[in-house]
């Protein structure tokens, strides 16, 4: 059976991708008209018998194609694009171009404004996407190894949720914007039918870093999850190992103890098997302290003495004794 080695797996890869193609397309989003004419939130045509002229709205302005095929332009039409700008609105250039003063005023700046935030998620996105590169190098280079913990991943999975709120965020808003322009030139087209609504580019542009954001939020759960388990198995493990050191540091104490008891019954054993005085063929050896019986002392009894009688010796007298 193959064993899998958790440390060897490596989600920040894919998230790098996924992050770095998410600020990818989020950066043609705010490279839309009237920085790149072909990029757009939305599209007005209209429509007469010889040609068809395009107004494309984008994030921070406008652009009035030129007709094709016309040797003379209308001189009332200005052409080209507006000047980028954070926040405007469709003005006279744009409602002489479609020959619909209806559309003059269309958008209020404030509204158009917010879509400053899509720099801003793609600046976040680029950043997450060179700190999982970094991480993943790193994982590859001994001088430089980092290890990333179940809260490592947790606070990536934060910072990469924030940052995948805030693009749901600018998706909505840009969606409002369109959604604006297409019920009011819906109100146009009604009255005059040549003037048509289209749908720009930077919808779909927005819509596959959701799609990928979400995947990377999943990949980041995942890898969470597996190195938590494998955290808290680490966890058992050293907690099982400190205790049975304790237990092994226990026993270690115990045997010099039960040493010592086991030589104290020993020689106490020995002391009972020992032959006492009654024992027949040897008697005890009395202790230094006391004197040996047995023995005829080195000072004569008072019986040997002249001029005591022998009262310790029944049956015999002194001759010397005094009568």
């Amino acid at each position: 059976m193959i064993k899998y080695d958790w440390r060897k797996t490596d989600a920040h890869f894919g998230s790098a991708v996924l992050l770095g193609f998410s600020a990818l397309l989020l950066l043609f989003t705010c490279l839309s008209s009237p920085v790149v004419e072909t990029i757009y939130l939305y599209r007005i045509s209209l429509k007469t018998t010889l040609n068809t002229r395009y107004v494309d709205v984008g994030l921070w302005g406008y652009c009035v194609e030129r007709v094709k095929g016309l040797p003379v332009n209308d001189p009332n039409v200005v052409e080209g694009c507006s000047a980028a700008r954070v926040g405007f609105s469709l003005d006279n250039v744009v409602a002489t171009a479609l020959a619909s003063p209806q559309i003059a005023g269309l958008h209020k700046k404030s509204h158009t404004a917010s879509l400053i935030l899509y720099p801003i998620v793609s600046a976040l996105l680029f950043f997450g996407c060179a700190l999982q590169t970094c991480i993943h190098l790193s994982k590859r280079t001994r001088s430089m190894q980092i290890s990333i913990s179940s809260d490592g991943y947790k606070k990536i999975f934060i910072f990469n949720s924030i940052t995948t709120f805030l693009v749901l965020i600018a998706f909505v808003l840009q969606i409002s914007v369109v959604a604006t322009a297409k019920f009011a030139i819906k109100d146009v087209t009604s009255v005059k039918p040549s003037v048509v609504f289209h749908w720009g580019n930077t919808v779909w542009l927005s819509v596959f870093p959701i799609i990928m954001l979400i995947l990377d939020l999943g990949t980041i759960y995942t890898a969470r999850k597996n190195v938590l388990r494998h955290e808290r198995e680490e966890a058992a493990e050293r907690m099982t190992a400190i205790a049975m050191k304790k237990q092994a540091k226990k026993e270690r104490k115990k045997k010099p103890k039960a040493k010592k008891e086991a030589s104290d019954v020993e020689q106490d054993n020995e002391q009972d098997n020992a032959p006492t005085g009654n024992d027949v063929g040897g008697s005890p050896a009395p202790p230094a302290s006391q004197p040996v019986l047995g023995r005829r002392p080195t000072e004569p009894p008072p019986y040997d003495l002249d001029g005591y009688a022998n009262t310790g010796r029944p049956g015999l007298s002194n001759p010397n004794a005094p009568s």
